[in-house]
């Protein structure tokens, strides 16, 4: 919760699915869009990027905000919900027939309530439950776990930035150069006037929670316009890092073993390196998929309902999976098995980026596959992959649009441009690449 966290447009899409009126009320919060191609400064090994409105409009929002939004909407909720709350699980409680283990139900640590038996048990305990040893200490051999740990760490502050009426962004990215360079900041808005900064690092580069070093970390980036920005803002919280930044599947969609009246939801079979912001939509999405689980077979057994639902949670999560694991592959000291053809794939996703800072309307198609809202196939347009060849012939050529330097003078105070009104600004910075 101290970190930097953004709802993709899919999981604010899932979420508004089954909370009708969720962005309402985050909105009412002081939560916003912002317009990644317009509203973010973001600086890149090729320099700053063009200021374009590409369409793509996540969710920055804290995550105490996001949650205490969830929990309102799902006390509201017309169901029979009941909440048992300041409980731990402290086990599952199972039968076995045959080979199978059938869950029937867990204990808690409350005396009145020590067994809770049930027809089906969901484990949403994310990284740090429990299920699986509960499940091994009745015979149950554990899923296939894959993992791919790019060795990434986070430290994170709020802040309140210094006023100043010509700043037309709302947020700050500044990428590191893959893979020699390992470290990279990220400064966005939330609610009730704050932004939080956060810094990583991947391959052990981690960054640091005491303030003086924090702050050289943060000089250390390839530009120092951040480090600006942060040196006139008020610090509103204390320094937190976290530091298990890693893909892990627990793969039960090929599990060899029957359990019947149990499913792993989410972050407790497919967990994600948070520094792609994907965890909390995918975790919407896997609750969708159980809901259309149980609404295609209400009447199937627990042991037919456990087998469908992972796998099409797996399929439907694995998308974010591929996205994920191979951007963290493309740092050296990243373990994990590269799948065949890694190279090509890598060699081909840096070409579309690159190309994207070149011709901005490139983001406009390559924006909702990252926000997982359409399928990674999508970008094999004939007019995407022209502009990529395009540019990688201007490149090649040495006749490349020269974007601004990582160190140049628009980004001085008095060359920012004034924030004015933003359907304006929205209108004139999609009419021309121009530069920031």
């Amino acid at each position: 919760s101290h970190h930097v966290h953004a709802l993709l447009l899919r999981g604010l899409q899932e979420l508004e699915r089954l909370f009708p009126g969720f962005e309402r009320t985050l909105t009412e919060h002081g939560a916003r869009r912002i317009e990644l191609g317009n509203e973010l400064a973001h600086c890149t090994e090729w320099g700053w990027a063009p200021r374009a409105v590409i369409g793509v409009e996540p969710m920055t929002v804290s995550r105490v905000l996001l949650e205490s939004v969830l929990r309102e909407h799902l006390r509201a909720a017309p169901r029979n919900i009941e909440l048992i709350e300041e409980t731990r699980t402290t086990g599952l409680m199972s039968v076995r027939e045959g080979d199978r283990v059938r869950v029937t139900g867990v204990t808690t640590s409350r005396p009145e309530l020590r067994e809770l038996k049930a027809d089906l048990v969901i484990d949403a305990a994310g990284r740090s439950g429990k299920c699986l040893e509960w499940l091994q200490s009745r015979g149950v051999d554990r899923p296939e776990r894959e993992v791919v740990d790019a060795f990434g760490g986070y430290a994170s502050r709020f802040y309140e930035l210094a006023p100043n009426p010509r700043r037309w962004w709302r947020g700050m990215l500044v990428d590191p150069k893959a893979p020699s360079g390992r470290r990279w900041g990220l400064l966005m808005p939330v609610e009730n006037g704050r932004c939080v900064l956060t810094l990583a690092g991947m391959n052990r580069e981690y960054p640091p929670h005491e303030e003086q070093a924090f702050e050289a970390y943060l000089n250390s980036l390839p530009t120092k316009a951040l480090a600006r920005e942060i040196a006139r803002a008020k610090p509103v919280s204390d320094i937190h890092s976290f530091r298990a930044l890693y893909n892990r599947a627990h793969h039960f969609e090929t599990w060899n073993r029957q359990v019947g009246g149990f499913v792993s939801l989410g972050d407790s079979a497919i967990a994600f390196n948070a520094y792609h912001g994907q965890g909390m939509s995918m975790a919407a999405v896997a609750a969708r998929v159980l809901g259309d689980s149980l609404a295609a077979s209400p009447a199937a057994d627990g042991f037919e309902l456990s087998r469908s639902f992972h796998r099409a949670q797996w399929k439907a999560l694995q998308p974010a999976w591929q996205i994920a694991t191979e951007i963290d592959m493309e740092w050296p000291g990243t373990e994990g098995k590269r799948p065949v053809g890694y190279a090509l794939t890598l060699a081909a996703g840096i070409a579309v980026v690159r190309a994207s800072h070149e011709f901005p309307q490139i983001k406009r198609w390559i924006g909702p596959a990252y926000q997982l809202v359409a399928p990674r196939y999508s970008l094999l347009r004939p007019e995407l992959v022209g502009l990529v060849l395009l540019s990688e012939l201007r490149r090649r050529l040495g006749r490349r649009l020269p974007l601004e330097p990582v160190e140049s003078a628009w980004f001085a105070q008095e060359h920012l441009e004034p924030q004015g009104d933003t359907s304006a600004a929205r209108a004139t910075a999609g009419a021309e690449p121009a530069m920031l």
